[in-house]
Order: structure tokens, then sequence, then C-alpha cells
């Protein structure tokens, strides 16, 4: 072991021990420095590091950064790495002069990068497949691996890998296994020899090779563990998918290229599909990885990636309703309950190891946000990234309906867990008439509503389903919603600014996104929701804008997907009634031909009432905006034309407007 590691200094500390500092600077460039470094005496133990230009300090960084395979090599937790990056004032000209030494020492670590010389073109690979391994594999430490599992975005990430790599410098190893598009293959390695992993090892010693990606397969083929292995110090890479979509987007694939004819039910049985992603790893574990991305984080996952290993990549150019590089899947087209439950069943592995995946990935954003250690990462970079910082939500699943309202107008769980803020009461009032516990419980009220009528058609929330929140203001539904939806999945939108920054400020982490007054959203995709959901927006729209917002639901929400609406209850011609001669409501009534008697017949025969109050502001006419009784006639008459279907029409005691569910046709 000690023949691959470099010793950079020793001395005697108040003559009780001797500390051996082992470690090497890796990367080197204008805008960082990045390497290993530990105590051989004591390798658990991080190393403080001094960053010198012409023996000047230009900080201080700690060698604690995960690097996993130092651990497998024996030292210590393998938490050795450091990285350091120049700020604008330190302006760097001559690498040549930039020095790291352990605070404690005077000698510098050494740059280890090796040369290639003309005697590796002629060793033995067989040897060098055994124990011969690990020593020449340490000449190879700039190497990255790639383990592109198919359909986890390694499209886009090859596509940024190649402004990176040269050519010369990239291998491309797709030969494993049979699930490469035909386009791809065409376009990329039609013309490539199929390869034996002897002669693979052979091209990249002969080769000045940095980048190795490919579809590895299976053990059995060229398995990743056989790179993994011969290859120890290489950084590892691979991104790993919600095992949902990821089986959906497989199916979807094998029936696009590969004349798929088996049924999703059948198809899920077979033995390949079964835990994809894990098999794909060859029996390396995550914690084996030098890295571990999410598809869904993707932008995300890049910034880590930067922040751990130094490689740069270009962040996925998405749409509003597409970010963290995803498409998601309406899941009742693919198969009902007992199909999913099956599902899970046979996939615990790549359930749990996407958790995994997820809760490191949680972790390495936490690190770069920590404030205990802000020297670590340079100058203003963590202020930079705090927006990256991932909550996870899913305690509160446990809480009745009352606990979790009471957690979020506390503003913290039953054991201190950090929840979202919230406007000042009066601010909160504004927009939904009530405020704190009593708005968070109206709330949590209306999804539990929402879940129990989705599942009884065939849609159960999960936490990657896609969400449209229409009209989100302050962010109290949105908030509720947490704990049922990622923020991944969940996309808030106002034309109200104000409520945007709100939400912004309260959710950094969130989606929010302004949009227009009227229809159409241009920042919408088509189909590209599972469910949208408005509380109190229908209850105060004309006709004419109801109808407007019906086509654009009908064009943003998939095929099977569910649009959830609240309006009026009936019982609120009472109210118009009982307020005919005030000042606030006689102009409107008047206005709309209001006549008790008339209008509770129109409400027998399906009408649309609407009484134009206006919005309470001149950007909000009254021609548009006021008070709106929709009935469940009207619906059923005019579904068809919307493109949905009603499944549900309520007035629960338990909720002040009327609760409405239709489905997308």
């Amino acid at each position: 072991m000690n023949n691959q590691l470099y010793t950079t200094a020793s001395k005697n500390i108040d003559g009780a021990r001797k500390n051996v500092y082992r470690g090497g600077i890796e990367i080197i460039c204008k805008e960082y420095v990045t390497g290993y470094c530990f105590d051989a005496s004591t390798p658990d133990e991080p190393v403080c590091l001094r960053v010198l230009m012409d023996e000047i300090e230009l900080g201080k960084t700690w060698a604690k950064l995960e690097k996993i395979h130092y651990h497998n090599l024996g030292i210590g937790n393998g938490r050795c790495g450091f990285y350091y990056r120049f700020t604008e004032n330190h302006q760097i000209v001559d690498l040549n002069r930039i020095r790291v030494v352990p605070v404690d020492d005077t000698l510098p670590l050494r740059f280890i990068h090796t040369k290639r010389n003309n005697k590796a073109s002629t060793l033995d690979i067989q040897s060098s497949l055994s124990e011969g391994t690990a020593s020449r594999a340490a000449r190879f430490n700039d190497i990255f691996i790639v383990n592109h599992i198919p359909k986890t975005a390694g499209t886009s990430l090859r596509s940024s890998l190649d402004k990176q790599f040269s050519a010369q410098q990239s291998l491309y190893h797709y030969f494993g296994v049979g699930v490469c598009s035909p386009d791809i293959w065409n376009w990329k390695f039609a013309e490539q020899p199929k390869l034996k992993f002897e002669d693979v090892v052979k091209n990249i010693i002969e080769r000045p090779i940095s980048l190795i990606m490919g579809h590895f397969g299976y053990p059995e083929q060229h398995g990743f563990d056989k790179f993994f292995n011969a290859f120890p110090l290489a950084r590892s890479i691979s991104f790993f998918r919600e095992p949902y979509d990821h089986v959906c987007s497989l199916y979807t694939f094998a029936c696009k290229y590969f004349s798929e004819s088996k049924s999703f039910e059948k198809y899920i049985e077979q033995g390949y599909v079964r835990n994809y992603q894990t098999n794909a790893l060859c029996g390396v574990s995550i914690d084996q990885l030098s890295f571990a991305g999410i598809v869904e984080y993707y932008n995300e996952s890049l910034d880590v990636l930067y922040e751990t290993l130094g490689l740069k990549l270009d962040p996925a150019k998405v749409n509003v309703n597409e970010k963290k590089s995803r498409v998601g899947y309406n899941y009742s087209q693919f198969g009902n309950g007992k199909v999913w439950a099956r599902f899970e069943e046979l996939n615990q592995a790549d359930i749990e190891l996407y958790q995994q995946a997820k809760n490191r990935l949680k972790e390495h954003i936490d690190h770069i946000n920590s404030n205990d250690s802000p020297e670590l990462y340079g100058s203003g970079l963590i202020q930079q990234k705090k927006k990256t910082v991932i909550p996870d939500f899913t305690w509160a699943k446990s809480l009745s309906k009352v606990e979790w309202a009471k957690s979020l107008s506390d503003g913290k769980g039953p054991n201190g867990e950090a929840l979202p803020s919230f406007p000042p009461v009066d601010v909160q009032a504004k927009f939904v008439g009530s405020n704190g516990y009593d708005a968070f419980l109206d709330a949590i009220t209306f999804i539990e509503k929402m879940k129990n009528r989705l599942v009884e058609n065939g849609l159960e929330i999960r936490k990657n389903t896609l969400t449209l929140d229409c009209g989100v203001g302050w962010g109290r539904i949105y908030q509720a919603m947490l704990r049922e939806v990622e923020p991944a999945s969940i996309l808030g939108v106002d034309i109200d600014s104000e409520a945007i920054k709100m939400c912004e400020q309260s959710m950094p982490y969130g989606r929010f996104e302004l949009i227009s007054k009227n229809p159409p959203y241009e920042n919408l995709q088509e189909a590209s929701f599972d469910i949208v959901y408005l509380y109190s927006v229908f209850s105060h729209l004309s006709e004419t804008g109801f109808r407007s917002m019906m086509a654009e639901f009908s064009r943003i929400t998939k095929k099977g997907g569910f649009l959830v609406f609240t309006t009026l209850k009936r019982v609120h011609l009472n109210v118009w009634n009982s307020h005919g001669d005030s000042s606030a409501y006689a102009p409107a009534l008047k206005a709309a031909g209001y006549n008790f008697k008339k209008w509770q017949d129109l409400a027998d025969r399906g009408g649309f009432l609407f009484v134009p109050t206006g919005g309470g502001d001149p950007s909000r006419p009254n021609d548009y905006y006021g008070e709106t009784i929709i009935t469940e006639q009207y619906l059923n008459r005019e579904k068809a034309s919307f493109g949905f279907a009603l499944k549900a029409f309520e007035n629960p005691d338990d909720m002040a407007q009327a609760f409405v569910v239709m489905q997308k046709l």
C-alpha cells in the first residue's frame, strides 16, 4: 500500500509522536487546487492545510472530503480529500508558485501526476489485473470512469463530457448491454470494434485516456466491477433515477425501439428488469463510488460533482415544468395499484439504492453549505449554494392532520425539525381569509380529500408526482404538500409577483414561477402535469376567465391526469341576498342582474353564477374577477368541451367551498 502513496513530510510534535504526512496535489488550475493528505499515524483525523503563493498564505483548508478509494486501500475512513478554490483577489498567474503545506510542517505536497512512458504499452495485461493492479492503477488516478446506467440522463451527461474531453482522451464502451438507441449507436459507436476486456485495458494504457464511459452491463459481460477493480484509484461516477420513473422509461424505450410485446405487468417480472440499477453496479456498492448523482436533481448533482471532484460540466437547460432534468410518468397508465405493489416487491434493492444515493447527495450539499467550515470552498461560494439544499419532509407523514397543521403554524416539527417560514398574519389573511393554524388546517383538509379521491380513481400521490399549484399565494398549500411530494416535483405559479417573492424567500429550494394574467401560459409545456390543483381561484373568475383557464389546463395536464379545484357553494346565494343593500355588493349585484329566486332557478338549471365585484385592485378588473358559483350541472354539461370527465363534486361540511375533481380524457 505504501508504494502507491507519497510520503510528504515527517516531523516530531512535542516529542510525543511522529507525524508522517502522505498525500499530493491531483489537480491544479487557475480556479482551484485539489488532492488528498492524511497523517499515516492517525489517518481518521482531518489535516489542516495552508495554501501558499510565493510563501504567502492565501488561505487554509481541511483535508476531510470523502475519498472512498483510499478507504478501500486501508487508509482510515477515507475522508482525506481537500479542495480549495482561488478567488479573484488571489490573481493566480503562475501555477508553479502555488504550494499546499500541512500547517505544522514546512514541506509541500507534491503534484502526483505521473507521465505515461513508452514501457506502458509493453506491460503484461494479465498481471495488471492481478496483484500488480493497484500499484499500476495509481498512475491513472486522473481517470474518470462513468457507469452510464441506461435511462439515467446519460445522453445529457455525455454531451457535457464531450466538451471537456477530446476524442483522443475518451473511450466510450457501449458493448456490454443492448440498451442503446439506434440513433445514438449509429452516431457514435457503430464504427468501434467489439474489444475483449483485456484489449480495452490495453487501449487505455496505450492512449492518454482520461474518460471511460459506457453501458458496462453485468458481471458476465464487460462489467463495471472489472473496470472499477482494474483502476481502483480512478474517479468512479454513476447517476441514479427514481425507480418508478426508471422502469417506465425502460419499458417505453423497449416498446419504441425493440417492439416490446409484453404488457407492463409481465415486463417487470423479467429477471434483467428487476433491481436494474443495483445490478448495473455489478457488486460495487454505492459507498465505493467517488460520486453518486440523482437524475431528479441533475443540476444540483453537477454542483456537487464540481465541488468534490473538480469536474465542471454544463448544467441541463430544462423547461420550467421539467426542472431537475426529469420527465415523470403517470403511473396509472402503466399499471394499477396491484402491479405497482408487485414492482416494489421485486425491486427493494433499487428503492433502497436510490434513497441511499439521495441521502448521500444531500449530505454533500449540506457539507458545501455548512457555515462551520466556509474556508473549505473559498470566499462567497457557500452563499451561492444555499438554494440547492434539498429538504426532506418525509418525517411529517407520520403526523396527524392536526399535528401537521400545528407544526406548520409553529414553523418547526415536534422534535424541532425546520419548516418553512410564512408572512405576517395580516398578509396571510389577505390571501386566504385566515391565518396560522386555521389556514394550514384548511389546506391539509383539501389535500387529504384530494388524495382520497385520486386514489379512488387510480392515482396515488407519490413523492415524484408532477404537480402544479396554480394560484400558490403565500404558499400554504404548497408547504402542506411537501410531505407528499418532493420540491423537485411541485411547481407553484401565480400572477402576483409579490406572492412568488414570498414563496421564494420562505422556500428557496422550491420551484416558483410568475405566469401571465391570462392564458396561455407559455412557460408551461403540453401534457406536463399529473395533478393541477387550485384552491379558491375558480371561486373568483368570470365564465370567460374560467373557460380560458380550462382550455389551458386541458393542454398542460397529462392524459389520465387530474384537475382539482374549489368553487363557492350554492348556499353563497344567501350571502349575496343578505348583502343586496351594502355599498360593497349592491353595484355588482345590480350589474349582474341578480335576483334571488331567479338565480336559484338558474342554479337548478346548471347556470354559471358570477357577481363582478372585482379582485380588490385595478389589476383585477370586475369584468374578469368577482365571486363565482359553478354548479355541478354546468360541469356535467360542459365537461366534454373541456376535455375532462367529472369524477367528484362535493359540498363537504369541513370545507368552506365546494370540492371538484376532473380527469383529463
